[in-house]
């Protein structure tokens, strides 16, 4: 079973959220889809296992976490291929991306509420 993990900012200063989704990637070897700030986007390494979604400047998209459509295609990408999603947080737009995905293709998805 195919697990794709999806959070905020999954970059080294994010501490807690960061340390879960490691772990979860750990046991699970999962997938990971970052809804990524322009100056942590910057930062990031090239790992194949994590999808960054670069997020626009404005002050909904770094607030909220609204990314630009066009960003979301290799995230849309990366759901087709799991099996079951993890949510890491609350109250920001990936929540509402992966409910979203889970109505459309009937995959199942937990909530970390970190």
């Amino acid at each position: 079973m195919k697990l794709l993990q999806v959070c905020m900012e999954y970059a080294p200063k994010s501490g807690g959220t960061t340390m879960a989704v490691s772990n979860f990637d750990s046991v699970y070897n999962s997938g990971i889809v970052s809804f990524t700030t322009p100056d942590e986007f910057k930062k990031v390494p090239n790992d194949t296992n994590t999808v960054h979604v670069r997020l626009s400047k404005n002050l909904l998209s770094t607030k909220y976490g609204l990314p630009d459509k066009l960003a979301l295609k290799k995230a849309d990408n990366a759901y087709a291929n799991c099996d079951i999603s993890c949510s890491h947080g609350l109250l920001r737009y990936h929540i509402q991306w992966i409910h979203q995905h889970s109505l459309e293709s009937g995959k199942p998805y937990w909530i970390v509420p970190h």
